[in-house]
Order: C-alpha cells, then sequence, then structure tokens
C-alpha cells in the first residue's frame, strides 16, 4: 500500500522544517482484512527511504515518550508503526508493507506534530526528530 503527501508550510516561513508523526495501523472497522504485523517506510521524490519503523515501541525512549504524549497510539498494539520525523517542505510518499508477508489494508494517519504542541500545550520534545 501507498500513498502520496505532500508537505507545505503555511506559516511565515515557507521553507520550514516541519515535525510530523506518521502511523500505520490495523484498520479495524473499516476493512476485514487487516495487516497483522505493518511496516511504514517514507521516502522522499526520489525513492530514498528517509525513515522507518515496524515496531513503534522499538523507538528511541524519547520517541516512544513523545509519541505516547500524544495519544494517538492509545489502545493499538505495540507491533504497529509509527515514528516522528523532521522534513523540509515538499512531497514524500508513504509505504505500508506486512512484516509477516501477509495482505491487507492498514490505517494511515499524518500529523503536523508542531501544531498539535501548539493546539494543546504538549511538549514533546525537540530531540524527537529522526
Amino acid at each position: 500500500m501507498s500513498a502520496a503527501l505532500n508537505i507545505g508550510n503555511f506559516g511565515t516561513d515557507a521553507s520550514a522544517k516541519k515535525r510530523m508523526i506518521v502511523m500505520a495501523k490495523y484498520s479495524l472497522g473499516v476493512t476485514t482484512d487487516y495487516l497483522e504485523d505493518p511496516r511504514l517506510e517514507v521516502r522522499d521524490v526520489t525513492g530514498k527511504v528517509i525513515a522507518q519503523n515496524q515496531d513503534w515501541i522499538l523507538n528511541s525512549e524519547e520517541v516512544k515518550t513523545a509519541i505516547t504524549k500524544t495519544g494517538l497510539m492509545t489502545g493499538y498494539r505495540d507491533k504497529e508503526a509509527a515514528l516522528i520525523l523532521t522534513v523540509d517542505p515538499g512531497s514524500y510518499f508513504i509505504d505500508v508493507y506486512s512484516q509477516d508477508g501477509d495482505s491487507g489494508g492498514s490505517l494511515v494517519e499524518v500529523y503536523d506534530l508542531d501544531l498539535l504542541e501548539s493546539l494543546y500545550g504538549w511538549d514533546l520534545g525537540a530531540g524527537t526528530a529522526q
């Protein structure tokens, strides 16, 4: 499963980087054939993998803490994929694969962490970028 994502900055600095959280979760209720163990890859326009994750719980302690603070993985299994990365404005591709060779669908979510921090008063840490 692949998806394209265009990241633009709508602030005063059009060249500013964005901190994003990207997640691939089982989509129970959306499809009956979901990936049991998704693997997530974010690629730039050249196809180069710039970030990847297979089990969100395997991230560094700092990243796990930031993801946990958002509540976006609450209720999901440790083997769902999630990562935090900082990107320049541009186009990116998100690929989700089965870690165990299964086929099926996955729910992919992408959020602007800088915006979430400003809206909810969170401090997720400046060093949460991959």
